[in-house]
């Protein structure tokens, strides 16, 4: 019985340990790398927000602390960047959503941030300095989808009558 049990949490912890591997700031000396933040822009059931997923095919760990919070380092170098533009237009909308990948060249000591725009459920993506405001990656356009598989356009809210 104890040699089935030490097998069992063996087999479990192996499973565990490589589930993931996540994106790792660089070793080193932080002074010489780059920042990058994700943009969240959010009020409970109406937000519009541009999350880093993934840097170099590495997805990001929020665990501990939300999109809007976490500072990514970046070596300096070319990066690839899988960026979410989520999207809900209030109350009575379904949220949406969308992934592009777009590459940076991230510079020594710059910050930079994940944005973009979303316009009749056509979202827009790029990096940007924030410094200086220049568009640091190629901009890319692409048309939102439900944010939960099968989920209607609209979410229908019965009307509440006042007496």
């Amino acid at each position: 019985m104890k040699i089935v049990r030490r097998l069992t949490f063996a087999a479990l912890a192996s499973l565990f340990a490589s589930c993931t591997t996540y994106y790792k700031d660089p070793a080193g000396d932080s002074s010489n790398n780059a920042v990058l933040t994700s943009s969240t822009y959010d009020h409970f059931y109406n937000y519009e927000c541009y999350i880093v997923k993934d840097v170099d095919g590495l997805p990001i760990d929020y665990y501990w602390v939300g999109p809007g919070k976490k500072k990514i380092l970046l070596a300096p170098g070319e990066h690839q960047l899988t960026v979410k533009a989520a999207y809900s237009g209030g109350f009575q909308s379904a949220p949406f959503e969308v992934s592009e990948t777009l590459r940076v060249l991230a510079r020594p000591g710059r910050k930079y941030k994940a944005t973009g725009k979303i316009e009749s459920l056509r979202a827009s993506i790029w990096i940007k300095d924030e410094a200086s405001g220049e568009v640091v990656s190629e901009k890319k356009r692409a048309d939102l989808q439900p944010a939960m598989q099968g989920a209607p356009p609209t979410l229908p809210i019965p009307p509440v009558m006042l007496r």
